[in-house]
Parts: C-alpha cells; sequence; structure tokens
C-alpha cells in the first residue's frame, strides 16, 4: 500500500472504544488533523472498513511491535541523551503501551536498576 495513503487513512480513522465513542465523537465533530478530517468510529466499523476495502489500513499500536521500537528507538534514546543518562525513575500515563515498554527497554539497557 502506497504510504500516504497509510498516512491518510491512519489520520481519519480513530478506533475508540464504545463507550467513550458518542463523548469523543461529539469533541472531534468537525476537526481536522494535518489536513484530514477526523472520523470517530467504533471498533467494529474500523475492522469491517479494513475487511472490505484494500485502501484502508490500521496501525493496531498497541499489537503493533513498531510502536514500542519507536519509543526505545527514538523517545528512549532522547531522553538518555538529554539527562546524560542520569535517570532513577520514569513515570509515563499508559494508553497503547508503546512509550512505556519501548523507553523502558532503552532506559533498562543503560541502567537495569532504573526504576519503572
Amino acid at each position: 500500500m502506497d504510504n500516504d495513503l497509510k498516512k491518510n487513512t491512519f489520520l481519519r480513522l480513530a478506533v475508540i472504544e464504545q463507550k467513550k465513542y458518542e463523548e469523543i465523537e461529539k469533541e472531534l465533530a468537525g476537526k481536522s488533523v494535518h489536513g484530514g478530517v477526523v472520523e470517530v468510529m467504533p471498533r467494529r466499523k474500523a475492522l469491517e472498513m479494513e475487511r472490505n476495502n484494500p485502501g484502508v489500513w490500521w496501525a493496531r499500536q498497541a499489537l503493533n511491535p513498531d510502536n514500542t521500537n519507536a519509543h526505545r528507538d527514538a523517545t528512549g534514546r532522547e531522553i538518555i541523551e538529554q539527562t546524560d543518562g542520569k535517570v532513577d525513575v520514569f513515570i509515563a500515563a499508559v494508553g497503547t503501551g508503546g512509550t512505556l515498554s519501548g523507553v523502558t527497554e532503552a532506559l533498562k539497557e543503560m541502567n537495569p536498576s532504573v526504576k519503572i
């Protein structure tokens, strides 16, 4: 699939748990991100769209190893560089888990005693 199509599809496709769907839909209605319109939809509809349309790509951030790898290779290294490796504790909010798991890998490689 064309990379531009992947990016545009990803920007338009937000997968939200059903109980939050209506609340988030109201908040995002009519807004745009990087020139693309935000379309909020239930997970089941996103799965159906992906299954039935070869032009739809879903990143699946929580299951995609590239999420963790990107945070290990970029975010984690940036934290290490900006602190000169002087990190004792790392705290992060958890969404898909990519930031927490990726940064943890980078920090633990540098200093196994870092507390997460």
